[in-house]
């Protein structure tokens, strides 16, 4: 099209192939294909074994956090928020994450039985402590120059991991 000329044709094409190409995300919002795909597929499996999971994940198809680490970050915490509200009747973990000012605030709410247990729990990896997702998320939130948290409200805990990670360089994406 270019060749003959038809440029106004050849423009309508290019748009039309790249919105057929262009990635869609399961999630709807998410454009990290890596972290869309790992959520939506979480989600799905939680959903099977009875939870619900509200996902509201905005996060750009490039940052400056390894996608690696995004992946273990959204793993730890939901697999803290699953194991906190497992055995409940109506578990509920709601997820949001988005950028702000740079940093990428993902918040993992979770409701909790009305009183809650006061035996200690059975570790999961005998040969490990209990509460080594939260040191994980720690030493991201320290790799990435942010923060984590954590509170218990009466019938909910809130997880909040705040990373650095602002858009790649185009110049970044070459090394």
């Amino acid at each position: 099209l270019l060749k003959e000329g038809a440029y106004s044709e050849a423009s309508a094409y290019f748009s039309e192939v790249s919105a057929a190409c262009r990635y869609r995300s399961h999630l709807g919002s998410c454009e990290n294909p890596v972290v869309d795909a790992f959520l939506y597929f979480r989600r799905q499996d939680l959903c099977q074994r009875g939870y619900d999971v509200q996902i509201q994940a905005v996060i750009p198809a490039e940052l400056a956090i390894h996608n690696s680490d995004l992946v273990i970050a959204f793993g730890n915490l939901l697999d803290n928020a699953a194991e906190a509200c497992s055995g409940m009747e109506k578990p509920v973990i709601r997820i949001t994450a988005a950028m702000q000012k740079g940093f990428l605030n993902i918040c993992v709410e979770n409701t909790l039985p009305a009183q809650a247990s006061s035996k200690e729990k059975k570790r999961r990896i005998p040969q490990l402590e209990r509460g080594i997702g939260s040191h994980i998320c720690q030493e991201l939130a320290e790799k990435y120059q942010g923060s984590f948290s954590c509170s218990a409200g009466e019938n909910s805990f809130t997880a909040t991991l705040i990373l650095k990670g602002g858009l790649v360089d185009a110049s970044d994406r070459n090394m």
